[in-house]
Order: structure tokens, then C-alpha cells, then sequence
């Protein structure tokens, strides 16, 4: 059994409680919707750490923790030199991102005190954006993290600054711990829905071709194109031990794509590939193909679904993996085979005996001649281009000034336009949230208004979607903030001058099916800890007992 096996096994063992771990060595407090606000709301944590001697795992996750009861978390842990994984995803859930960086450091420093050896470290689904990396940035330079080997920020939003700053504290740690001869050997890097683009992706790949010690990479939904998929890609070449490699939902375009083929040539231990939707298309996928195909024996997963690949670029791949006796599962769904391309590919792949390995081919399309002379990095023709930057227009003026003709006028001449613009928005949750509040303000105090009806079906669409890809939390946080009532990271935003209206909208969605209970939980608790929002009244009545009638 190799060493991140038996690594995996013990975090299997970890979490799940087995054995010894289950007394002694892993503490968990996972999802008990903990309102932790002070040292005495915090005491039943602070009194298990002290119990377990050996402690080497604190799991925090589902809960929600402040500045008070993280110092006394953190004064706790100043005696637990054994500790080595803090599993703190999900933790600051209706936490004013103030507030974020200070409890961070208080965790973070009673590590630091204790001496103790990191391994992993899980902060995903915390929406803290570049200022939860301020509380972060000296802890992952300290001796504490030499010994990492997971870093899970998936889902936190870190933008560009807070990857750079990522980036900069990793490349930092690597570098003082050469120096003591504990070099930072990280395996398995993830920061997915992160918003890094170029810049942040950028940044990180230098700190990735310093360690040369990856395994597992997961970047998805990051708003990388070419430029940083290139940087990415020299990184990984550097980097001969991946197995894992996801950059889905991010922008190759072929150049990317002619990138990361010279580095699949060098790193023969991939097994599994995800490229989902990543603008491979077909010139893309020829030269990711003729990678794979000379090297990369152990392969098992490749998934290139989303493309646009023709059949043509099937070809290609079919070529790549007729040989990888490994491959246990192939993706190519919703790409522009057509029907008698799909019968062609099923012809070859069960010629090479790899048709068990085809998933679902149910949202293929025909390719539209009509596109066939477009040039490989063109999107949309300028006629579409300008159509939709004029309709973008009308809603952006709209918004400035929300009238409920206005509104009519949009949504009777094209009512996917605003579902469309919305949907554009759902990386960046919080203009969503923004602009959704906006358009209330054209609401009514009469339920049964044709108006209200309008605002509530784009409002509904989104939020259903929203919750089914986003974090609860995320999602929350995000209508707190459209409301004034907590503050964002960028300080230009223009909020809603208005709260009638979006108050009448949050009635009507926190009682539809689709809006958890845990995010009307976080809303509960954001008004139950705030007393003097005397303007917010009615709110706070439909959120603590159900939808009524503003007065």
C-alpha cells in the first residue's frame, strides 16, 4: 500500500469513526447548528479538546462560530501539539465577513502555539472572499504547515487578491521550510467556484512548480482562460506524481488546449482527467488526444463533455483511449456528434471494446452548418453580440431606476432576456442578489399583482438553480448583503433604495419548496442576533413565523 493510501485510509478512519479514532484521536461536532457567539456557547468544544489527550482531528463543519468563542477554541488548542487535520468547512455561516479573519486567527494561532504538524486543512464552503485570506496568510506560512498535504478551499470565493495572497503565503512556506529541511510537499490542492481568473490561477502556479509534489488538482468554475491554463500548464509539467486533474468549467479555447497537451506528455501517472466544459472544441481536443495517446497508461476517467467537440474530434479521442486498458469511464455529453455521429462512435468505441465505458450521450446536438467558417475562437456572430449587449443595456437601465412598466416592457418583448442575465450573474452570487432586489422594488403590497407575479418567477427560477449549484450559505449571505444589512468586499456597490419590495419577494421565496431550511436558518439567526433594524421588522416576522401581509 503506497503512502497516500495508507494516508487516505487514516482520514477514511478519520471521519467515519472507526476503531480507536472514535474515542480519542478525532472530535467531531459536524452539523449540530451551533450558534457559537461567546466562551460559554463554545464551552462543550473547549471541555472535548481538553478530554482527548491525543487529539488529531477537530471537525467543526455545520456550524456557525464568532470572534469570542473562537478564542477560546483557539486557547484550547494551544495544548494539542498532536493535532494534525482541522476540518472546518461551513463554519462561518451568517458571520459578517469582518468578523471572518479574527476567528480564523484564533484558531490558527493556538496551532501555531501548540507546535502542532498540520497534514489537512478543509475551509471550503466559507464564503470569506480575499478577506478570509488575511486571517489565514500567517498560518500557512508558519512551521504548522510544513507537513501539509490537503488544502481544501473549495467554494470560498478568494477572487484574484485572495489568490494571490494564497499563492504567496504557499510559495513562502515552501521556501522557509527548504531552509529547514522540511521541504512542503503538498499532494492535494483544491479551490473550486473560487473566482481566482488569470491572475490568481496565475499566481498559484508558480507556488505549484516550486513543490513538484501534487497528486490531486481541482480548479473548477475558476473564470480561467487560455492565459492562465497556460501557466497552469507549465506548472503541472512539473508536477510528474498527478493522478487527478479537474479544471472543468474553465476557457481553453485551443491555445489552452495546445498547452495542456505538452503537459499530459509529461505527467505519465494520470488517471483521471475532467475538462468539462472548458471550450476544448475540436482543434482542442485533437491535440489534448494525441497527448493522450502516447503516454498516460494508467487512465480511468477522461471527460471532455460540453466541447463542442464534432465527430471529428470523437475520432480523435476514440484514438487516445482504444488502448488505455484502465479506462473505466468516458464523458462526452453535450457535444455536436449529431445522431449519425453518436451511432459512429458507439460503432468504434465497441470495436476497441470501450463501449462499456460511455456515459450518457442525451444532450448532444446537431453542429450547425451555418458555424462551420466561423473562426475557432469565435463565440457569436457580431449580429447576436449586439443584440444581446443591447437587451444587457435595458435591463442594466432598469435596474438604475426600476419601474414596473419598464419591467412589463422587458419581460413581454423577451422574457429569457432577465432569466439570462441572472443565470450570467450565478458565479457572481452576490450582483445576483443585487439585482433581483432591484427589480423587487417594483412589488406591491397586493399579492395577487400581475407585477409581483413577474419578479417572482425570474426570482424563483434563479433561486432554484442557485441553491442546486451553490452553497446554502453563500446563497444567504449574498441576499443579507443586497439588503444592506452586511457588507461586501468591493466598496462601489449600489444597493436597493427601497427595502418594501424586496421584503414583499424574500416573503414569497423563503416559504417556496426550493429554499433550504438551513438558509432560512441563517436569515433567522442574522435577525435574531440584531436587534435595532427597526426598518427590516416586517422581514423579521416572515422569517421567524411564516409569510404575512406587509401592513
Amino acid at each position: 500500500m503506497s503512502k497516500l493510501e495508507i494516508e487516505d485510509l487514516a482520514a477514511t478512519l478519520f471521519r467515519t469513526g472507526v476503531g480507536e479514532y472514535k474515542i480519542s484521536k478525532f472530535l467531531t461536532f459536524a452539523y449540530k447548528g451551533m450558534k457559537l457567539d461567546d466562551e460559554q456557547s463554545a464551552k462543550e468544544i473547549v471541555d472535548a479538546i481538553a478530554k482527548n489527550e491525543d487529539l488529531e482531528a477537530l471537525e467543526l463543519k455545520g456550524n456557525t462560530l464568532g470572534v469570542e468563542a473562537s478564542k477560546s477554541i483557539g486557547k484550547a488548542l494551544e495544548r494539542k501539539t498532536s493535532i494534525k487535520r482541522a476540518l472546518w468547512s461551513d463554519l462561518f455561516t451568517g458571520r459578517l465577513k469582518s468578523e471572518i479573519p479574527s476567528a480564523l486567527k484564533n484558531l490558527c494561532s493556538g496551532m501555531m502555539i501548540a507546535g502542532a504538524r498540520l497534514v489537512e486543512l478543509d475551509l471550503s464552503d466559507n464564503a470569506f472572499g480575499p478577506n478570509g485570506m488575511l486571517g489565514l496568510t500567517d498560518f500557512l506560512k508558519s512551521e504548522s504547515c510544513y507537513s501539509l498535504k490537503e488544502l481544501r478551499l473549495n467554494n470560498n470565493g478568494l477572487g484574484i487578491q485572495g489568490g494571490k495572497m494564497l499563492a504567496e503565503s504557499l510559495q513562502a512556506c515552501y521556501e522557509s521550510s527548504v531552509k529547514a529541511g522540511q521541504p512542503l510537499s503538498l499532494e492535494i490542492f483544491v479551490s473550486g467556484r473560487g473566482r481566482l481568473e488569470n491572475e490568481g490561477a496565475t499566481a498559484l502556479a508558480g507556488a505549484f512548480k516550486s513543490m513538484k509534489s501534487l497528486v490531486e488538482v481541482h480548479m473548477p468554475q475558476n473564470g480561467i482562460n487560455h492565459q492562465g491554463v497556460t501557466a497552469l500548464a507549465e506548472a503541472f509539467s512539473c508536477n510528474p506524481d498527478l493522478k487527478i486533474l479537474n479544471l472543468s468549467d474553465n476557457t481553453f479555447t485551443e491555445r489552452g488546449s495546445v498547452s495542456i497537451a505538452k503537459a499530459l506528455e509529461k505527467l505519465k501517472n494520470l488517471e483521471e482527467i475532467n475538462f468539462e466544459d472548458c471550450l476544448v472544441r475540436t482543434e482542442g481536443v485533437i491535440a489534448i488526444c494525441n497527448a493522450l495517446k502516447c503516454s498516460n497508461d494508467n487512465l480511468k476517467v477522461l471527460i471532455l463533455s460540453g466541447n463542442e467537440l464534432t465527430m471529428e474530434g470523437a475520432e480523435a479521442v476514440v484514438e487516445a483511449i482504444k488502448k488505455k486498458k484502465n479506462l473505466r469511464e468516458l464523458q462526452l455529453n453535450c457535444n455536436q456528434f449529431g445522431e449519425k455521429g453518436i451511432k459512429v462512435l458507439k460503432k468504434c468505441l465497441k470495436q476497441c471494446d470501450k463501449l462499456s465505458t460511455l456515459g450518457s450521450l442525451s444532450c448532444d446536438t446537431e453542429l450547425d452548418s451555418s458555424n462551420l467558417n466561423v473562426k475557432a475562437d469565435d463565440v457569436e456572430d457580431d449580429n447576436q453580440k449586439k443584440d444581446q449587449k443591447d437587451v444587457k443595456s435595458d435591463i442594466e437601465s432598469f435596474l438604475e431606476n426600476p419601474t414596473a412598466s419598464q419591467l412589463k416592457s422587458i419581460h413581454d418583448n423577451n422574457r429569457h432576456s432577465i432569466t439570462n442575465y441572472l443565470e450570467d450573474l450565478i458565479d457572481n452570487i452576490d450582483d445576483a442578489s443585487i439585482a433581483i432586489m432591484k427589480m423587487a422594488q417594483v412589488c406591491v403590497s397586493d399579492s395577487s399583482s400581475s407585477i409581483n407575479s413577474i419578479v417572482y418567477g425570474y426570482a424563483d427560477a434563479f433561486y432554484k438553480k442557485a441553491f442546486d449549484e451553490v452553497s446554502f450559505a453563500w446563497v444567504a449571505n449574498s441576499i443579507l448583503l443586497s439588503l444592506g444589512l452586511i457588507k461586501g468586499e468591493r466598496k462601489n456597490i449600489t444597493l436597493v433604495k427601497d427595502i418594501k419590495g424586496p421584503c414583499i419577494l424574500l416573503a414569497h421565496i423563503i416559504v417556496q419548496k426550493y429554499f433550504p431550511p438551513d438558509a432560512k436558518n441563517v436569515l433567522s439567526f442574522f435577525f435574531e442576533r440584531n436587534t435595532n433594524l427597526d426598518d427590516f421588522a416586517y422581514l423579521k416576522e416572515v422569517i421567524t413565523q411564516g409569510s404575512v401581509a406587509p401592513k
